[in-house]
C-alpha cells in the first residue's frame, strides 16, 4: 500500500487481512506514507513481522516499491456514502502502470477499470478476509498474476497516460473552439 493513511484509505482492513489464516505466510504486506492512521500502522509493524513500514518515501521511489510488488492495494471504505459514485484513485493507475495488478474495493470507477479490463482483484470493503484470499490468489497464480500486469499495464498506457489525457483534452478545447 502507498498513500495516505486516512480512515477511508482502508487500514484497518490491510492490517487485519495480514491476521487472517488465508494471508501467505511468505508474503509481507508493506506499506509506506503517513497521516491520521499512521501510528496504528507504526503499531502493527512493531507486532507483526509480516507488516513493513517504510515511512513516508519521495515519490520518485514509489515505482521502485510497488513494481516489485505482488499487487497494489485499494481498500477503500465508504464514509458517508462518499465512494458510492465513484472512485479512481491514483494509485491504482500507478500500480497498474508499473505492471502490477490492483486489489481494489467495490466502488464504481475502479470496480469497472479492474473487472473490464482483467488487470486485479475486486473485493468487498471491510473484508479482511476477501483481502488475504485475493493476496493468496495472486501469489499462487504468477503467471495470471504477471497477465493481469501486463493488461494494465497497457490500459495505463492507451487510454490513462498523462498523453492521452492531454491529447483527449486538446480535441475537447478544438471542438469547442470550433477548430
Amino acid at each position: 500500500f502507498v498513500g495516505a493513511f486516512a480512515a477511508w484509505q482502508g487500514i484497518d482492513t490491510m492490517l487485519q487481512a495480514v491476521q487472517e489464516p488465508e494471508w501467505p505466510s511468505d508474503v509481507k504486506l508493506v506499506i509506506t506514507g503517513s497521516g491520521r492512521e499512521q501510528t496504528k500502522v507504526e503499531k502493527a509493524a512493531a507486532e507483526n513481522p509480516r507488516i513493513i513500514y517504510l515511512g513516508r518515501r519521495p515519490y520518485r521511489d514509489v515505482p521502485g516499491i510497488v513494481a516489485g510488488a505482488i499487487a497494489g492495494i485499494s481498500a477503500q471504505t465508504n464514509p458517508e456514502g462518499r465512494s458510492s459514485y465513484g472512485l479512481y484513485p491514483l494509485k491504482v493507475f500507478e500500480t497498474l502502470a508499473c505492471g502490477v495488478p490492483a486489489v481494489v474495493t467495490d466502488f464504481p470507477g475502479q470496480r469497472e477499470l479492474i473487472k473490464e479490463n482483467n488487470c486485479g482483484l475486486v473485493i468487498p470493503q471491510n473484508d479482511p478476509s476477501s483481502l488475504a484470499r485475493s493476496v493468496a490468489y495472486l501469489r499462487q497464480h504468477s503467471v495470471e498474476r504477471a497477465e493481469m500486469g501486463r493488461r494494465g499495464r497497457q490500459i495505463v498506457e492507451t487510454k490513462f497516460s498523462w498523453q492521452h489525457s492531454a491529447d483527449t483534452t486538446e480535441t475537447v478545447i478544438n471542438q469547442v473552439l470550433g477548430r
